[in-house]
C-alpha cells in the first residue's frame, strides 16, 4: 500500500500537522484509512477516481467520483472511505487554528461529517487551482501546488483581530 507520512514547509506549520498522501492503484474495491477524530481535507492530485463514504453498518454498490475537495470532520470509526482506480489522494490535517483560520475566524458549524469544501464558501482552491491538480503528473508537484495555495490562503489572513479587538452589530436587530 502507498501510505506515506508528509510534513508541511514551516511557514505552514502553525496551521497544518502534516499531509496523508495514499497513493496506490486498487483494481478492486479497496478501504482507505483516515484520520478518526479532528478535521481533515481530502485533496485528488491528478485524475478522479471512483469512491463511496459510508457508515460501516451500511452496504452500498453505489460509487461516486472523487473529483471535488471535501472536508472530513471528526469521521470516528464508524464511517469508511471505499476506493477504486488509481488514487492519489492527499489528507491535509489541520491544526485548531488551521481550522480557525479555515473559517475566517468565524464559528463555522460543519454541515455534516463528510461534505464539499465549496459549502463552507471560503476562498480557497479556485477553479484555475483545481484545474492545476487535475492536470499534475507527479504527486510532488500536485503536493507543491496543495502547498503554494495553503501559505497564499493562511499567510493572508494571518491578521485576523482578536474578539475582544472588535464587535459585531446585528444589522437586523440594531444590537452591540
Amino acid at each position: 500500500m502507498g501510505f506515506e507520512v508528509l510534513l508541511p514547509t514551516e511557514a505552514l506549520t502553525e496551521y497544518i500537522s502534516g499531509y496523508f498522501l495514499v497513493e496506490n492503484d486498487f483494481e478492486n474495491k479497496s478501504e482507505v484509512k483516515i484520520f478518526e477524530s479532528g478535521t481533515s481535507l481530502g485533496i485528488v492530485v491528478g485524475r478522479p477516481f471512483e469512491f463511496a463514504f459510508q457508515k460501516i453498518a451500511e452496504e452500498s454498490e453505489e460509487m461516486g467520483l472523487y473529483d471535488k475537495i471535501f472536508v472530513f470532520n471528526n469521521i470516528g470509526k464508524e464511517n469508511t472511505l471505499i476506493v477504486k482506480g488509481k488514487v492519489v489522494l492527499v489528507f491535509i490535517v489541520l491544526t485548531p487554528i488551521g481550522l480557525q483560520y479555515l473559517g475566517n475566524g468565524a464559528r463555522v458549524n460543519f454541515p455534516g461529517e463528510f461534505f464539499p469544501l465549496s459549502r463552507l464558501g471560503i476562498p480557497v482552491f479556485n477553479l484555475i487551482i483545481k484545474r492545476k491538480l487535475r492536470f499534475c503528473q507527479e504527486t510532488m508537484e500536485g503536493i507543491k501546488v496543495i502547498e503554494q495555495e495553503l501559505c497564499r490562503y493562511f499567510l493572508k489572513l494571518k491578521e485576523i483581530p482578536d474578539d475582544s479587538e472588535y464587535k459585531l452589530q446585528d444589522p437586523f436587530l440594531g444590537l452591540g
